[in-house]
């Protein structure tokens, strides 16, 4: 897992980051707390973006460069943005996304 980037907002946090593992493709998932829950926790749970279908190959050894994670002026919305494979190679795929806290309206 590589954190790519947390981001709060007057209602709690949200960690956006790349998952994958010897059984898992690269692919993008975010957590995330409220503002009132135990400090160091997740409580959000983790929720997948978008599921990777393929993997980086070919000795490349970069990952993560073209991520973020921003909040909306609406103090609620959050934006992230990650890289993915959706097939075994060397072109990787951008996902933008938006989610909300819960309690916004």
């Amino acid at each position: 897992m590589i954190v790519q980037r947390e981001t709060a907002s007057p209602l709690g946090a949200r960690i956006g980051y790349s998952a994958t593992s010897g059984s898992v493709f690269p692919g993008l998932r975010y957590a995330g707390r409220l503002v009132g829950d135990t400090a160091n926790t997740i409580t959000q749970g983790e929720t997948t973006l978008v599921a990777g279908t393929g993997a980086q190959k070919n000795g490349y050894n970069r990952w993560g460069d073209y991520a973020d994670l921003s909040l909306d002026p609406d103090g609620c919305r959050f934006w992230f943005t990650g890289e993915y494979y959706a097939t075994t190679g060397n072109a990787w795929r951008t996902r933008i996304g938006s989610f909300k806290l819960p309690g916004c309206v």
